[in-house]
């Protein structure tokens, strides 16, 4: 195949803005779309390769296999064995052991798989995680276990057959893609299935490239070359993170990248630019420089207990691309060669990688059971330090006729379950992540944590046929009680719950609702959990990692916070005063004294963090008010 230097320095135009997103510098919002500027580039060479080998007839999946160990393996595996001493340094034991599954999960091509299980309402931010940027990795490694043999397959029916088989790949993952980013975006963006027809585009590349050169109409080429660079770096530039992705938005960087593997000949002005030395020095290092922004970034922000400053993340930017630069130089460069010169031969490269890939696998998965190594810290050993709705389902639906509560809420009825069901026994729970839905009233999703407000509506309507065919003692309602309320059906905004009219309004409707289906129950609510997160240096982050890398310098306490108190428990309190069959508890009441509120208590971690109970925190909480 021959080389052409536009193509590496379209890597450095895929990279740079990658990096620099993640690093939080402004002006590069999409930045993240360099991710599929390199799936478009993979799927181009990849096919290229694997076409030029069907073509001469000299074909072998054993020699395929070894290219992409020699490529991928020794810089993947460098860069893991680099972070392993800092996760075990710096990672509180619940996040290290995180660490220690995406490990395994790399070891096995599947993170991918990992943090799409992963990404969930309580799950650790994003760009905490070391090795999270493996799953576009594992996504082209799946690719490459497939493809060898999908071309060996079809080959024989032609290049033109290969385009139509390559075009359908690519409209029904396309057609994937635009469905999951509206009913499951997580999935969507992480999994092979919805990212398949990007690497297809590249395969459209080679193909056509493959089988006729392209002529040398230079105003062709000028224009469509130019066309592709800008919408690639339009879509770097002007997408965000809230833009569905992958999408039919997407076509907006993959089609650009395929324009400019098409018509970026060298002698056109593009070409030239792509060709310049710097960028064509940095695309050569772009697969390191790729490895290690990430563990850098997310092991200063996790050292930092907040947000780096701009000139320490701009150091980091530059630590990146000086690392790529070694790690290239001296060991990608190493094992890249093939052939009666390499350094090393097919066997030893096999045998480095699949020993490579057991030690990955044993350490990730000893760290993993080793739940993180808690006795690392005095403070932390032998503490509870997860959420205590951890295992718990969203809804819990015991079959008995008769059962001794129902709890309704979101997740701050999720962490009360467990105490629940070892105090009153085996009752009924029905909640979901920022979710308020009733027969008649349900929340408007937040912008800062989408929702599907169907699955909550859903939510609502199994509530209301549990009720309908078991009887209960009681019924608890449990909210963080800062929800925004519409009217169910037209979705029309009634207003905040912290404002009293609207809570008054919205309360009598939930009561209303609940005495229809469910007449003889007492009616109890449950006062919001006082939140941690005003207190102190990294407590937003979680105070489990406070207390590990600050020890002593973390607060164990906070001054009591008037606002749940004084107005969302204190209206709530109004509002049941009264009523009967109806009652008001105050978790807070076993949370804090009159001053201040706990987060450490008689040696006990109550918050996971800044707003969620441990199964400590939530058994304190609602001592003595369960009966």
């Amino acid at each position: 195949m021959i080389y052409r230097k536009e193509i590496d320095g379209l890597r450095s135009i895929a990279v740079i803005p990658v990096i620099l997103f993640h690093a939080g510098f402004s002006g590069f919002s999409g930045g993240f779309a360099g991710v599929d500027v390199f799936f478009v580039i993979s799927g181009y060479l990849i096919t290229s390769i694997l076409l030029s080998d069907l073509s001469a007839g000299h074909f072998s999946i054993l020699r395929f296999y070894e290219r992409r160990a020699r490529r991928i393996l020794p810089a993947l595996f460098f860069v893991v064995l680099a972070c392993l001493p800092l996760a075990l340094a710096w990672l509180a034991p619940f996040e290290l052991r995180k660490f220690g599954a995406s490990l395994v999960a790399v070891s096995l091509f599947a993170s991918n798989i990992l943090f799409w299980t992963e990404k969930g309402y309580f799950d650790s931010a994003a760009e905490l995680k070391p090795l999270l940027h493996t799953w576009s990795l594992a996504v082209e490694e799946q690719y490459y276990i497939i493809v060898p043999v999908f071309l060996l397959l079809l080959w024989r029916f032609g290049r033109a057959f290969l385009g139509l088989a390559f075009a359908i790949v690519f409209l029904a993952s396309l057609g994937l893609a635009e469905v999951l980013s509206k009913t499951a975006p997580t999935a969507a963006f992480y999994l092979l299935p919805s990212r398949a027809w990007e690497l297809a585009l590249g395969a459209f590349a080679a193909l056509i490239l493959g089988s006729q050169p392209p002529r040398e109409r230079l105003w062709r080429n000028q224009v469509g070359a130019f066309l592709g660079l800008a919408m690639i770096l339009g879509a770097q530039a002007l997408v965000s993170e809230a833009t569905r992705w992958p999408s039919l938005q997407t076509l907006i960087p993959t089609v650009g990248t395929l324009l400019v593997i098409l018509f970026a000949t060298r002698n056109t002005l593009v070409g030239t630019i792509l060709s310049l030395p710097p960028l064509v020095w940095i695309g050569k290092f772009s697969y390191s420089a790729y490895l290690w922004h990430q563990p850098l970034f997310a092991f200063a922000k996790y050292r930092t207990l907040g947000e780096p400053s701009a000139v320490l993340m701009a150091a980091l930017t530059l630590l990146t691309l000086l690392l790529a630069f070694v790690t290239w130089r001296y060991v990608e460069q190493p094992f890249r060669r093939a052939g009666p010169e390499a350094r090393f031969g097919r066997a030893a490269i096999f045998g480095m990688s699949g020993l490579g890939i057991a030690a990955s696998a044993v350490i990730g998965f000893a760290v993993y059971r080793a739940e993180g190594l808690p006795a690392r810290t005095p403070q932390l050993s032998g503490q509870d330090l997860a959420f205590a709705g951890d295992g718990v389902p969203w809804i819990v639906t015991p079959e008995a006729d008769h059962v001794p509560f129902v709890l309704i809420g979101d997740s701050h009825a999720k962490h009360f379950f467990a105490t629940f069901k070892d105090r009153l026994g085996d009752g009924a729970l029905f909640a979901g992540p920022n979710c308020f839905a009733f027969a008649t009233v349900h929340n408007l999703p937040r912008m800062q944590r989408p929702l599907d407000p169907e699955s909550c509506l859903a939510t609502a309507d199994r509530l209301a046929d549990y009720l309908r065919q078991h009887r209960t003692t009681r019924i608890y309602l449990s909210y963080f009680w800062d929800h925004d309320i519409a009217e169910r059906g037209t979705g029309q905004r009634i207003g905040s719950l912290r404002d009293p009219a609207v809570l008054s309004k919205v309360m009598q409707r939930v009561e209303r609702d609940l005495r229809q289906l469910a007449p003889q129950s007492e009616i109890v609510l449950i006062g919001g959990t006082p939140a941690a997160r005003p207190a102190g240096p990294g407590l937003e982050r979680g105070y489990a990692r406070c207390l590990f890398l600050a020890g002593a310098d973390c607060p164990t306490s906070y001054p009591r916070a008037r606002r749940e108190d004084a107005e969302i428990n204190a209206m709530l309190a109004r509002w049941a005063e009264g009523r009967p069959n109806l009652r008001f508890i105050r978790p807070s009441t076993n949370l804090c004294d009159a001053e201040r509120c706990f987060i450490l208590r008689d040696g006990a971690l109550l918050y996971s963090d800044g707003a969620h109970l441990t199964r400590p925190g939530a058994d304190l909480a609602l001592r003595d008010l369960l009966n």
